[in-house]
């Protein structure tokens, strides 16, 4: 018996078919899936970034205030703030480095602006603060006055010591806005992706099935109904010359007999009343036989 020409193999075929299909379509929302946990890291790398970022900004004003306090008024806690504060920094500039390394893009940029800023806070450190703190102890010891602790400050140019970290830092928060889009664009790409899957494959196993459906359907239900419309009008008119056309597309619709009928021929063919009436007439057992024949369970 072959497969595809049976109505159990024209099954087994077609609901293989949406197998097919429900898995193909599995994949691909998998697929879409994994590009939207992609894209929620993305989100949480950023976030994290600048929140990181934000963190290294209020220590860096931080320091500004403790150096301006203790140019003012000496106090020496400040300079010892001043001093947590650098290493405060540091760490911090070392977290932000490992977040930046799970970027998928301007990874690199991003640990160069990074180091940019370690350098300047450094610089900062060791040639903008540490003078004018000495100069400041200077003044307490009486060898200095206020004026010449201006004067030095002033020398210092703070302005441009500000722009030498505030340049790389924007340039970071540049790139946080940047992988904040790029997540966006990501998450409703994904978003999309599986919502396009979805519908297809709703739309592919509806067509799938109703096609199977209507398929066996009709192989099932045209040939029975032409049995029945000729056994009405044999039992109707006793027309004995009514023909029954077998077309073999199914191998279960195409199976008729020999006259005799001891085996099933699988052929297609016609069948005439006549022959059917012959074989009827001939056995012993004439009504039996066809209700045998009547009921389609003949063989």
């Amino acid at each position: 018996m072959r497969i595809g020409k049976t109505i159990g193999g024209k099954l087994y075929w077609g609901f293989g078919g949406i197998l097919v299909v429900v898995v193909f379509l599995s994949l691909l929302d998998l697929i879409a899936v994994r590009h939207e946990q992609t894209t929620k890291d993305m989100y949480k790398t950023a976030i994290a970034m600048a929140r990181q970022m934000s963190t290294l900004n209020h220590d860096i004003m931080n320091n500004r205030l403790h150096l301006r306090n203790f140019l003012l008024n000496g106090d020496s806690r400040e300079s010892d703030l001043l001093t947590k504060g650098g290493e405060e920094v540091d760490k911090q500039l070392t977290t932000i480095e490992e977040t930046t390394s799970l970027l998928s893009q301007d990874r690199e940029r991003a640990k160069e602006l990074l180091e940019t800023v370690r350098a300047a806070e450094k610089d900062w450190m060791a040639n903008f603060a540490a003078p004018l703190m000495d100069k400041r102890r200077q003044v307490d010891g009486g060898s200095a006055t206020v004026a010449e602790l201006q004067i030095a400050y002033l020398q210092a140019n703070p302005d441009q010591e500000q722009k030498k970290e505030e340049e790389p830092i924007m340039d970071l928060d540049k790139i946080i806005k940047a992988a904040v889009i790029d997540a966006d664009k990501s998450d409703r790409a994904a978003s999309m992706g599986i919502y396009i899957a979805t519908s297809l494959g709703v739309i592919l196993m509806l067509a799938l099935g109703g096609g199977i459906a209507w398929k066996v359907a009709k192989s099932i239900t045209a040939p029975l109904s032409q049995l029945i419309t000729v056994a009405g009008q044999i039992a109707d008119a006793g027309d004995l010359d009514q023909q029954v056309e077998i077309s073999g597309e199914d191998e279960e619709t195409g199976e008729v007999y020999t006259p005799d009928w001891p085996n099933p021929v699988r052929r297609g063919g016609v069948w005439k009343a006549r022959q059917v009436a012959h074989w009827i007439g001939e056995t012993e057992t004439p009504e039996l036989n066809y209700s045998v024949w009547a009921n389609g369970t003949w063989g």
